[in-house]
Formats: structure tokens, sequence, C-alpha cells
């Protein structure tokens, strides 16, 4: 009997939090990870809106750690303090005009807000030049 209700146990805490995790990553996916990851400042041109939202729209849980895992280092991080909220912002850039690996006036952004209390995700916003 208490092998029965260990095993009953441990089933109901392996299904509650894998329900909570990010399945794993198809083969196309990790290739546009890669891609994403290696044009930091989007200044190869390889990021594009149709390439983040096919990342963006596989990550289940959508909180800091992830957003990290899946779209890498920002290339700005927008520590901002209101009255009444604590955010963090990150900064990705895509469709960039770079001279020697600079930005230059032009480029495509996607911010992703965060709350700090609980790192929950809390907006999207594309701004396309």
């Amino acid at each position: 009997m208490k092998i029965l209700f260990t095993i009953f146990i441990s089933a109901i805490i392996y299904i509650t939090l894998s329900g909570f995790n990010d399945p794993p990553k198809s083969k196309k996916l990790i290739e546009s990870i890669s891609k994403w990851q290696s044009d930091t400042n989007g200044c190869k041109n390889i990021r594009n809106h149709q390439l983040f939202n096919s990342i963006f729209d596989s990550i289940k849980t959508k909180n800091t750690s992830t957003i990290l895992e899946y779209l890498g280092r920002p290339d700005l991080v927008i520590d901002t303090f209101d009255t009444q909220n604590n955010y963090i912002i990150y900064e990705y850039y895509y469709h960039s005009f770079c001279s020697k690996g600079k930005i230059g006036s032009e480029v495509s952004i996607i911010k992703i807000g965060f709350t700090k209390s609980d790192s929950a995700f809390y907006r999207l916003v594309i701004w396309d030049h």
C-alpha cells in the first residue's frame, strides 16, 4: 500500500512539474535559436520578425530565464522604476544598418518587458523601421 501511495504521489508531482516546463526543443527550433543568437545587434541581418516569432511562440513559460535561454543576451537591458511597478526590459535589435559592427541610426527593436518582482512576462513591443 505504501508503494502504491508513493508511486501515486510521485506521478502527481511529475505531471504537475512537467506541465510548467517548456517542451524539448526540435531540431528546427535549435537551428532558429542558433541563428538568432549569432546575430548580435542584428548587424548580420539574419534576425527578422519571422525568426523571432518562430522562437518566441515556441516558449511556453515566458519569463526572464527562458527568454535568455532562447533569445540569448539582449542587445540592451533597461531597468525601470516607477511608483507602482519595477520593470526590466530586454531589447533585441534586427534589420540594423551597421558600420564596422556598430549600429547606425536605423534599427528595428523588439522590447520584451518583465516585472522585477517575479520575472513574469508582461509586454511585447515591436518597432519596425
